[in-house]
């Protein structure tokens, strides 16, 4: 009868290493799956933020040509009234030059 109950409790403790054994395979399966699944949403996370990334700096970079396209019109728009200011200077000065020359001449 104690060989009976010894036998008993060695099985049993078998039983529970091996139990045990299950356990811990189960727990390294899900702590792998978890693991996984971590690594799937931070790989998606980072593919999403590189993409408002992409988009923002293309926002960017046409915000600043358009800025660049108002200020070359703006520098047109203000090298033409240079211009137009100095063919009024050089036609006053011809006016003013013929006059001089016709006050020599006289």
């Amino acid at each position: 009868m104690i060989k009976e109950n010894i036998e008993k409790i060695k099985k049993g403790e078998e039983e529970s290493e091996k139990i045990i054994k299950e356990a811990e395979n189960k727990v390294k399966q899900l702590l792998d799956t978890i693991e996984s699944e971590i690594e799937k949403v931070r790989k998606s996370n980072e593919k999403k933020f590189e993409e408002e990334i992409k988009k923002y700096r293309q926002k960017k970079e046409l915000e600043k040509k358009e800025k660049i396209e108002i200020l070359e019109n703006q520098k047109e728009k203000i090298k033409e009234k240079l211009n137009q200011k100095k063919n009024k200077i050089d036609e006053v000065a011809n006016i003013i030059w013929e006059k001089i020359k016709k006050e020599i001449m006289q």
